[in-house]
């Protein structure tokens, strides 16, 4: 016997009242039962006195993007049904069933259930978990060991179930299913319990409420599986179980970075907290593989998904199903290889990783050699790279939406500029906040740059941006406006430049001129349920980007170790007017570009007239902020200019930057002056008064000094 579901964007009439009377139909329950939740409930039995029976029944429309849970329960043999309608209900433990005779008159008598098992079938790639085809497909669920299966049809799980009882899942798209229940053999007796639920997400991480509250029923027999340590049905969660070679061991600190990254997310929840709890399983050492594909990482991933207590367990394979049902798998590897289909060659690019994009599986692979010596890069390397490969799990690309990469209005780690700190050491380890304004790179307004101010909590706290300088043919730091795009020193309206073209960071990577450069918002973006994705399945791994090779990166690192570079942003005087018996305080706002910490001078002119001079040091990409008290006493009466002047720092390129003018000040009164005009008369008398005073107080510490000594 075969129940087959089939979808129809909308069912037509003749098809779901015919009776084409092959065998007796009843829907037990007269008709479905709505439930609170939007249930639907409904019963057949294969048996029925009933005439005419009923053979097909259809669902109300499921809502657009709501995920369904189908469930169907029952028993299934061989047998006289005489006995079995004394119960409308499934009779329960399979020790409890009934023995019922075959009708054919054979030797198949049996328990309920004891005789057939249930097999899956889908229309060619129509699958579990993923949203139902907009024209028709169907799904067989099989009760004869599959030998009613169609040539077009492939099974997808027939493993024996004694509780005859299943669960899938199905996307809806404002469509309906029709069920229709026939029979080729007129001895196969059962009654099926079939529900239709709405699958309760209810912070949309991908993670059912059910799974969040009570643990996940791998197999579907009523029974949890696994727990979710620490879920939060109101709160979004992500799960990955990490293993790793030997020498390759992640860094807890890494691990503790990237979940601190993931929880202050700007993404709501229905607890009205913000944030993602990553939950990150640092598990099992596996054999070390000096270059790892993606057929490996399949192999490592069926032997060593799981705990050493999932895999020991009796109840091995519901673990496991329910695992991976909530969680990424991540491998941190050596190095990762690909093979070139084209030349038939393997390639050992020594990428720093991998990822699905969308998808569970993901690679870690910051291995190197040097002298010899196997090594493995540190904390930021990979904190950086897990967060980076997990951003593409998620549906992100190295452009946010697109794959245009070192785009400067994209300030995320998902871009290759960002994903490690060498450019920009005080860089943030997270993913864009905001879609920052679009570049047109054959009309590049230098005075708005990216249309974003440094430091705001818009932007998640970035002071600087880069981009190709053009003119030091290198990939520098710029605050976020204005920008030099072109490096000409000057900031106009409209420049053209190739901004992206970062060739001296990434040899291999190549950008054309004149480019849209599309901002993106990474965190509302993301997508956390993985189960629908085309590469959930194990050994699906299509569209896998390519990523930086560890060569890029020391080709990075060393680029950033000699780059120079300071400048003045503001100043801001204590007043506008200034009498100059009075003080006047400045303000100043530095910026360090470069990744190292510089030490210079800083000096503040009103006019040509020097007024102050400070030695300062400045931490490495950073902004910082200093008063400096002015002497004014030979500050010229009238409006004077205040210019801030930066000393050059050894090794930097250009110091045209590192000069700003404040604009100008009006200094009034007369100046203070260091002497007094005084008569000496005066002075004379202050002096005697002084000394007379000084005497009379030795006189008493003198006298009392030597009471104390006698």
């Amino acid at each position: 016997m075969v129940i087959v579901f089939v979808l129809l964007v909308s069912m037509a009439p003749s098809l779901l009242g015919q009776n084409d009377g092959s065998f007796a139909v009843e829907n037990v329950a007269a008709s479905p039962s709505a439930q609170a939740n939007n249930t639907e409930t409904m019963w057949f039995d294969t048996y029925s006195s009933n005439s005419p029976p009923i053979t097909n029944y259809s669902t109300n429309p499921l809502d657009d993007g709501i995920t369904y849970t189908i469930t169907i329960e029952g028993t299934f043999s061989l047998w006289s049904a005489s006995t079995w309608l004394q119960d409308p209900q499934p009779v329960g433990p399979f020790e409890n069933a009934p023995m019922y005779p075959s009708l054919a008159g054979d030797d198949r008598t049996g328990r309920v259930g004891e005789d057939a098992y249930w097999g899956f079938a889908c229309v060619q790639d129509w699958y579990h978990g993923q949203p139902l085809p907009s024209a028709w497909a169907c799904l067989q669920i099989s009760l004869d060991s599959g030998a009613s299966w169609d040539g077009n049809k492939r099974p997808v799980d027939d493993v024996y179930n004694p509780l005859h009882k299943y669960e899938l899942m199905v996307i809806g798209e404002g469509n309906v299913i029709g069920f229709r229940l026939y029979d080729e053999a007129i001895d196969n007796y059962g009654m099926f319990k079939i529900v239709i639920s709405p699958s309760l997400d209810t912070d949309g991480d991908g993670l059912l409420d059910e799974w969040e509250q009570n643990g996940v029923d791998g197999d579907s027999d009523g029974t949890v599986d696994l727990v979710l340590q620490d879920a939060d049905w109101q709160h979004k969660d992500i799960f990955v179980e990490v293993d790793y070679m030997d020498l390759c061991k992640p860094d807890p600190l890494a691990i503790n970075d990237a979940k601190i990254a993931f929880s202050k997310a700007p993404v709501g929840n229905p607890d009205e907290k913000n944030g993602i709890n990553l939950h990150v399983l640092v598990d099992q050492e596996i054999p070390r593989d000096l270059s790892t594909t993606w057929e490996n990482f399949d192999n490592f991933k069926q032997v060593w998904f799981g705990t050493a207590e999932d895999q020991a367990s009796s109840n091995k394979a519901a673990i496991l199903e329910a695992r991976k049902q909530i969680s990424h798998y991540c491998l941190f590897a050596f190095k990762f290889s690909i093979f070139n289909k084209t030349t038939q060659t393997w390639k050992l690019p020594g990428n720093s990783g991998i990822g699905e994009r969308p998808g569970n599986d993901f690679m870690v692979t910051l291995g190197y050699t040097f002298e010899s010596n196997p090594h493995y890069l540190g904390r930021m390397e990979q904190a950086s790279t897990f967060m980076h490969e997990l951003g593409h799990n998620l549906n992100l690309r190295h452009g946010g939406k697109d794959d245009i990469n070192f785009k400067p209005n994209y300030l995320s780690i998902m871009n290759y500029m960002f994903q490690f700190n060498y450019l920009y050491p005080n860089r943030p380890l997270d993913f864009s906040r905001t879609e920052l304004s679009t570049l047109n790179e054959a009309a590049l307004n230098e005075i708005d740059g990216v249309e974003a101010d440094y430091a705001s909590a818009d932007n998640g706290g970035w002071l600087f941006t880069g981009y190709k300088d053009p003119i030091k043919n290198e990939t520098v730091l710029s605050l976020l406006r204005p920008i030099d795009w072109d490096g000409d020193n000057f900031y106009n309206a409209s420049v053209r430049a190739n901004v992206n073209n970062c060739t001296d960071l990434d040899l291999e990577y190549k950008s054309r001129p004149d480019q849209m450069l599309i901002g993106f918002n990474d965190w509302d973006n993301i997508v956390l349920p993985f189960q629908n994705s085309k590469n959930f399945e194990d050994g699906a791994h299509y569209d896998c980007p390519e990523e930086m090779t560890l060569e890029a990166m020391e080709l990075m690192k060393e680029s950033a170790q000699n780059y120079h570079d300071v400048a003045p942003l503001s100043a801001t005087p204590s007043a506008v007017t200034v009498d100059r018996s009075s003080n006047l305080d400045i303000n100043v706002t530095i910026a360090n570009l470069g990744p190292n910490n510089e030490t210079t001078s800083l000096s503040i002119y009103a006019g040509t007239e020097l007024m102050v001079t400070s030695t300062i040091t400045l931490e490495r990409s950073s902004i910082v902020y200093k008063v400096l008290r002015c002497d004014i006493s030979s500050v010229g009466k009238g409006r004077q200019p205040v210019i801030v002047v930066l000393g050059p720092v050894p090794g930097e390129m250009s110091s045209v930057d590192n000069n700003f003018t404040y604009g100008a000040i009006d200094f009034t009164g007369e100046a203070a002056t260091q002497t007094t005009d005084q008569p000496w008369s005066m002075i004379l008398g202050v002096s005697v008064a002084v000394v007379a005073v000084i005497s009379i107080a030795l006189f008493f510490v003198l006298r009392k000094g030597g009471k104390k000594s006698s």
